[in-house]
Parts: structure tokens; C-alpha cells; sequence
């Protein structure tokens, strides 16, 4: 956890604060599992290795996150403007695991549970930080993007806990929930054939050229066509993991809450570059300072402004 007064969850680290050569003493915050005794660098407090869990191993590996109720004593892994907290949570079969078994057992979704008891964590204890109100912005890229719009449109917009909302704002970069059936659906194939003849799109594929090079945006050679048909599948992958999804979020979000505006950009700052161009998760790195510019500049105020004024609700 990283602290530099504004509040953020899994917000990144937006613009760094200018370098001061006074040397402060480590803080030191008492939560409700112990004291936690961080360390001070330039304008930057941070408090690292704070268990908001039990671990996930042994009887709890595949099942769903649990508080921590002893007191752990003393946590020493050696006012400013926004708390950033970066999240461990579980991935892959731990944290996705699906199946009749594993929803008749309750243990669904993991890694967002992991996700949702670490937000609630936060509301239990990011005041120990900060003497300032809670304004909490949650963030994530491509399936942490994903992640964020799940809580998004958990129970029509309701992500309350203890009466309160868990955040305020949320920014997706990259990635949103596609939509899909539940894990126990056994109709899942029916069901899609059944939409596609209605909408006379049997022959969608065919709209993408047979000849690998024809329009198409990838470059050639054999890493480039692994197998037959890899250009094809990769621009219909990105087409609707990415580009449609980015336009159907914001319609859902004006559909469920009409109320709340909603913004949507695309990054371009790499394209027209050889070879690269702009592909998916180059948004992180004006916005996480890797390559200083304008570009880094204005996504890493805008995303300050977001968590500040709550004037912008994005999804890239």
C-alpha cells in the first residue's frame, strides 16, 4: 500500500509528486488486525505486506476468502493526496474454477470474492491512514478492467457493504465482461445458435478475407500465421473483446444508471508505429509513467481529477 490525502483502490500510482529531500519518519497505523509501521521515501509513504485474508491454502485453497479475526501484532515490511492499494487475489482454476460441484459447494468466482472482501478491508480500515473523507476509485486493466465492471453491474449498480457504498468511481482500461452464460448452463451452444440464425449472422466470418494479407492490419511471416486462419481469429478476438465492448459499456451503464454520465476514449498514441502500433495494454504505460510525455501528462490528471471531482467515468 502505497500512500501519497484523496483515496484510491487499485487506482495506479497517477502523477508522481515532486522529490523533496526531507527524510520523515516511518509511519505507524493501528488497524483492526494489528499495528502497521510503514516506511517514508521522498513524498511517499508506503506500508507493504498487510494481510486483509486468511491464505488461500490447505482447506481454504478453493474456497471463498475469509476475514482475519486474530490480532497479528505488529506488521513492519518496511498528509498527503491519494492512497493507492494494490491487491493480491486469486487467478486462473484458483480463482475461476467453475462447474455444477463448485456451485453447489458456493466456492464461484473466487477471485472476485478475493476482490470484494479486499474492498471491504479497505472500508474497515483506509481511514487508519487519512484523517480525510473516503473517496474511493476502483481501476484494473484488461481482467482487472474486467473485474471492475463486474462490480459495476453487480445487482444493478448496488455494491454496498455496512450501508455504504464500497467506491464511488470506477476506470477501466482495456477489458470489460463479455457476456455469457452461467457456469452450470448446459444450453449455452443452443442458445447462441438460436440468436445467430434469427440475426442472419451464420455467415458473419465470412466478412474477414481468406487471403491472410489482404486488409490486414498484422505483419506477415510465419510468427504471424501460426496457424491457418490466426490473422482471421485474432482480428474477431479483438474486435469483440475490445471494440465492442468498449461501445457497449457505456450503453449499458446508460441503460442501468442514466443518471451517471459516462466517458469513453481510445488510445492512439502508438499507432502508425512499425511493427508495434497500438495493441492492448499500451494504455498502461502513459499511464503508468513508463514513457513520460504529453500522453502520460493528461491520462495520469485525468485520472486524478476522476478520483478528486468524480467528473469522468471511464472505459478505454
Amino acid at each position: 500500500m502505497v500512500r501519497t490525502n484523496l483515496l484510491a483502490v487499485l487506482l495506479l500510482p497517477a502523477a508522481l509528486a515532486a522529490p523533496s529531500t526531507e527524510k520523515r519518519v516511518g509511519p505507524k497505523v493501528r488497524l483492526s488486525i494489528g499495528n502497521v509501521v510503514g516506511s517514508s521515501f521522498l513524498s511517499v509513504d508506503s506500508f507493504m505486506g498487510i494481510t486483509f485474508a486468511k491464505p488461500p491454502v490447505r482447506a481454504l485453497r478453493l474456497k471463498p476468502p475469509q476475514s482475519i479475526t486474530s490480532d497479528l501484532g505488529t506488521i513492519s515490511p518496511k498528509k498527503n493526496d491519494i492512497i493507492f492499494v494494490a491487491v493480491n487475489y486469486r487467478l486462473r482454476a484458483f480463482g475461476f474454477l467453475s462447474g455444477k460441484e463448485v456451485l453447489a459447494d458456493g466456492s464461484t468466482n473466487l477471485s472476485i470474492r478475493d476482490q470484494r472482501l479486499a474492498l471491504q478491508w479497505v472500508a474497515d480500515n483506509i481511514a487508519s491512514f487519512s484523517s480525510g473523507p473516503l473517496k474511493v476509485t476502483i481501476w484494473g486493466e484488461s481482467a482487472g478492467s474486467a473485474s471492475v465492471f463486474s462490480y459495476i453491474i453487480y445487482k444493478n449498480g448496488n455494491h454496498t457493504y455496512k450501508r455504504k457504498p464500497l467506491f464511488r468511481g470506477a476506470i477501466m482500461d482495456s477489458g470489460s465482461l463479455l457476456l455469457a452464460a452461467a457456469v452450470n448452463e448446459s444450453r449455452t451452444e443452443d442458445r447462441y445458435n438460436i440468436i445467430v440464425q434469427n440475426a442472419s449472422c451464420s455467415s458473419f466470418v465470412d466478412t474477414y478475407p481468406d487471403d491472410v494479407s489482404a486488409g490486414s492490419p498484422f505483419c506477415t511471416g510465419p510468427l504471424k500465421n501460426i496457424y491457418p486462419q490466426y490473422k482471421t481469429i485474432a482480428a474477431i478476438t479483438s474486435d469483440y473483446m475490445f471494440v465492442f465492448t468498449r461501445r457497449l459499456v457505456p450503453t449499458l451503464a446508460a441503460t442501468v444508471k442514466p443518471n451517471i454520465p459516462t466517458w469513453s476514449y481510445i488510445s492512439t498514441y502508438f499507432y502508425g508505429l512499425p511493427v508495434l502500433s497500438t495493441f492492448h495494454a499500451t494504455d498502461l504505460l502513459p499511464a503508468f509513467g513508463i514513457t513520460p510525455g504529453n500522453a502520460a501528462f493528461s491520462i495520469q490528471s485525468y485520472y486524478i481529477s476522476f478520483v478528486q471531482l468524480r467528473s469522468k467515468f471511464w472505459h478505454s
